[in-house]
């Protein structure tokens, strides 16, 4: 049986607002091993949401509650910043959406690669440097000596993109979570960025969630999916199986998207009614 790496009981996450408290995360539960995880769902449906309490990145006053969250045998909902500190990229990294939002503007990218791997292993800079430089060939960069000393703003979003990957990954993680990080990358891009997340996260034998819009994408690129609605995970299938399933939502989700090998005169939209009984 495959040992479990991540383990999810019963997660709630409930915002203060000024009209009063928002239930965002409902009764979540999951686990996973080494695998790729896609969860897929509309925006707003509470899939960053999640991801970003297995991480604690979310502050008071909002209100988390759970069962369990465990990474192997270590519980996760009451670290403190010490703690998290030699959990969040040495153990657990993150690729958020948006480069450009995630980088430091003011600091050439090579050294805040540099800074990530510093931050979890007791190296000299020179060493830091040099594994650095080779992250960079790792993710495809093309003379990674002149991007080293590039800032932000002089990268395309796609190089960024490597950059952020290269990031998260020299801590040498055990799990990998992506959020929606082809979403501001044409086409041709996004295919290559997946190639890469693919391979190194299969090279280093690491766990993957993979939280997208895109279901076509999750069902090729993922090995078991997780469909969520108004912060429930309401169905759960292999990803080979995807477009087979009966769930009401899944299948309103699948009749929305285009497809060129049949062609409709006029796309459908969700049926909230049929969806009411998971509200």
């Amino acid at each position: 049986m495959q040992k479990k790496i991540l383990t999810i009981k019963n997660l709630n996450v409930t915002f203060s607002t000024p009209k009063g408290p928002f239930h965002a995360v409902k009764d979540i539960n999951f686990s996973m091993g080494v695998e790729k995880i896609g969860v897929v769902g509309e925006s707003g449906s509470g899939k960053s949401i999640t991801s970003k309490s297995v991480l604690g990145l979310l502050r008071k006053p909002t209100l988390i509650e759970a069962d369990e969250i465990s990474f192997h045998d270590m519980d996760l909902r009451n670290l403190d910043n010490t703690q998290w500190r030699k959990i969040r990229g040495r153990k657990i990294s993150m690729i958020m959406q948006d480069p450009h939002y995630s980088l430091n503007p003011i600091m050439s990218v090579g050294k805040q690669i540099m800074e990530s791997y510093l931050t979890h292993h007791k190296v000299s800079k020179t060493e830091a440097k040099a594994k650095t430089l080779e992250m960079l060939e790792l993710v495809r960069i093309n003379n990674p000596e002149r991007v080293f000393d590039a800032y932000p703003h002089e990268i395309s979003g796609g190089m960024g993109q490597r950059i952020m990957i290269a990031m998260m990954l020299i801590p040498q993680p055990e799990l990998l979570i992506a959020d929606e990080p082809t979403s501001a990358l044409d086409v041709s891009v996004q295919n290559q960025i997946l190639s890469l997340i693919n391979e190194m996260v299969t090279r280093r034998n690491m766990g993957l969630i993979f939280i997208s819009h895109d279901l076509n994408l999750v069902s090729r690129f993922c090995d078991r999916v997780l469909i969520m609605y108004r912060g429930r995970i309401v169905d759960e299938c292999p990803a080979s199986e995807l477009h087979a399933s009966k769930h009401p939502y899944t299948q309103g989700l699948l009749n929305c998207v285009p497809s060129l090998d049949h062609k409709k005169k006029r796309l459908e939209v969700l049926n909230r009614e049929k969806l009411r009984s998971f509200e």
